[in-house]
């Protein structure tokens, strides 16, 4: 398994790269205004996205394996799925806009509907390069699709077109990945014929899946859009910032583990045998463990240094939000790469949406008592609590559907040499400066890879063998 992850690191590593230069810049090129206007279309994007078409995406990461004889079927039913809920999505952008009076934002809005196909189409090819076990298609559309819109943004940040010409160039960055894609991975639809079967089978797995996701968008969200009503779209702009720096950071280890376990989690389930999907979840928790622990350790103790990254108007607000934001990605992403596992491979998604609604319902309730109290930092206490809530519920329903196994030993092995890099990079947490973060994040690295090398030799070994 860790050489799948290998494999998915690298095709990761620059387009994440490219995402956290593309941070700092636009938080150099926008004011607080302006990235508040960035923030808050994306969050719309994210919204239409979830509502409508991210379930597709996800059904497509399920289901290509048990479709792998009938490929053409497969595709040409998810593109005959995929292009009339996408008119759709935009349909319903263009009538929010008219009922919400935002047509003096008419540039700005359409922009934010060409990022919302482009980078829909982008994510179904990347799922469906993951089902495959591509890393290296998976890699080249995400470097092609970050290059492009760092250029494009940049580019349109400094020609003084504010947040539209930004969300212009992120789109048409997300456009130039997805025409390649079409006809490179699409090509066996042509001359296929559209399966009734399976369009019901993935409404099935989907369609509670859209629920889900629309309420975790409302955990993810919700606060940007209440900041900028109860303060002002700059406390968004300025709240917004971290969010990102923290998911990217994070949400990039994450996502790699995920994307090389994953299929390998489809396999084991698929194949029907206990002790070998056990073993194969075990390793998928532990390589978890290892990575997000360490990550959001890192983060808060790091919070000067790393807020410096950000754009000098929003680094002292990221500098307080940082530790918090660390937590809360820690939480919401063990749940979502790990513990909804149960749900998704088997094939119940209908109890993931009690996880998530009993977390949307305490974000949207603590961000109303605490924004007023504590402005940004209300926001992020109430994203914490969200993410607890909404784990501990999917653990526990989870096991109804199907018990994953939690590495309890590892978990206590990952704590204690996290504990070790935090003390080391104490002694070094007071200094700030790019060149010194590079240095500091480098010492914790070694650290904790000298650390983790002596308490779990041989359950590393473990994963090494196939």
């Amino acid at each position: 398994m860790l050489t799948a992850v290998a494999r998915y690191a690298l095709a990761r590593g620059l387009p994440g790269l490219v995402n956290f230069a593309a941070l700092a810049l636009f938080t150099r090129l926008l004011d607080e205004r302006e990235y508040g206007q960035y923030a808050l279309v994306f969050a719309g994007v994210a919204l239409g996205y979830a509502l409508l078409l991210q379930w597709l995406s996800h059904g497509v990461l399920r289901l290509a394996a048990p479709y792998a004889g009938r490929r053409g079927t497969f595709l040409l039913t998810v593109i005959q799925l995929f292009v009339p809920l996408g008119l759709l999505t935009a349909m319903v952008l263009v009538v929010g806009i008219g009922i919400t009076s935002r047509w003096h934002d008419g540039p700005l809005m359409v922009a934010g509907v060409g990022l919302l196909l482009a980078q829909s189409w982008h994510d179904l090819n990347l799922n469906l390069a993951t089902a495959d076990q591509l890393p290296l298609r998976y890699g080249w559309l995400s470097v092609v699709r970050s290059v492009g819109s760092l250029v494009l943004g940049c580019a349109a940040a400094w020609a003084g077109w504010g947040a539209t010409g930004v969300v212009a160039g992120v789109a048409l960055g997300g456009l130039v990945s997805g025409l390649w894609s079409y006809g490179v991975a699409w090509s066996p639809a042509r001359g296929a014929t559209p399966d009734r079967e399976l369009r019901s089978e993935l409404f099935r797995y989907g369609i509670p899946l859209a629920g889900a996701f629309l309420l975790a968008y409302v955990i993810r969200a919700a606060d940007r859009f209440l900041l900028a009503g109860m303060i002002s779209p700059a406390a968004a702009g300025m709240y917004a910032p971290a969010y990102d720096l923290v998911l990217q950071a994070m949400g990039v280890l994450l996502l790699v583990v995920n994307l090389g376990a994953y299929p390998m989690a489809v396999q084991a389930v698929e194949s029907g045998d206990a002790e070998t999907r056990d073993r194969q979840f075990r390793h998928h928790a532990t390589l978890l463990l290892a990575v997000a622990i360490p990550a959001a350790a890192g983060i808060a103790v790091l919070a000067p240094s790393v807020s410096h990254i950000l754009g000098p108007r929003f680094a002292p607000a990221a500098r307080e939000l940082l530790p918090l934001l660390a937590l809360a990605q820690l939480l919401a992403g063990f749940k979502a790469f790990y513990f909804d596992l149960s749900f998704q491979l088997g094939r119940s998604t209908r109890l993931l949406l009690a996880t998530v609604a009993a977390g949307a319902f305490v974000n949207i309730a603590l961000n109303l008592w605490l924004i007023p109290r504590h402005g940004i930092l209300g926001a992020a206490y109430a994203t914490v609590a969200a993410y607890l809530v909404a784990l501990i519920l999917s653990w526990g329903l989870g096991r109804k559907v199907l018990a994953l196994p939690m590495p309890y030993g590892a978990l206590a092995r990952v704590s204690a040499a996290t504990v070790g890099m935090c003390l080391a990079l104490a002694l070094v947490r007071g200094a700030t400066g790019p060149f010194i973060l590079v240095g500091q994040v480098a010492l914790g690295a070694v650290v904790y890879l000298v650390l983790i090398l002596l308490f779990m030799k041989g359950e590393l070994r473990r994963m090494l063998t196939p």
